[in-house]
């Protein structure tokens, strides 16, 4: 088992506000990312991987609660699609997230 590896420059720092905001990837052709929330967050933040037309919602994107670290495989090898973008929407304005680039097993 290899354990997650974080590619080189590849953490950015998302401000997430209550409208739905799809930012490029500075790291693609990745099939894992480390999502992580400071725990200074005050509400969820909602997540989808995809292209710029992505569109983040409160009631079917994946959740992440303040001061919540997760890794997330995105479209595995062989499907032929990886993300470039990722959308972001928060229950509340004033949030951040912090998306990591790398690989592992």
């Amino acid at each position: 088992m290899d354990p997650f590896r974080h590619h080189p420059n590849g953490t950015q720092v998302i401000s997430v506000t209550n409208s739905n905001v799809a930012t490029a990837l500075s790291v693609t052709n990745r099939t894992q990312y480390v999502l992580t929330t400071p725990a200074t967050n005050t509400a969820i933040v909602f997540v989808d991987f995809g292209t710029s037309g992505t569109v983040a919602t409160t009631t079917t994107s994946y959740p992440l609660l303040p001061g919540m670290k997760e890794t997330v495989s995105v479209w595995g090898p062989g499907t032929g699609a990886n993300p470039t973008h990722i959308a972001c929407i928060g229950a509340s304005t004033g949030q951040t997230l912090y998306v990591s680039a790398g690989a592992g097993e």
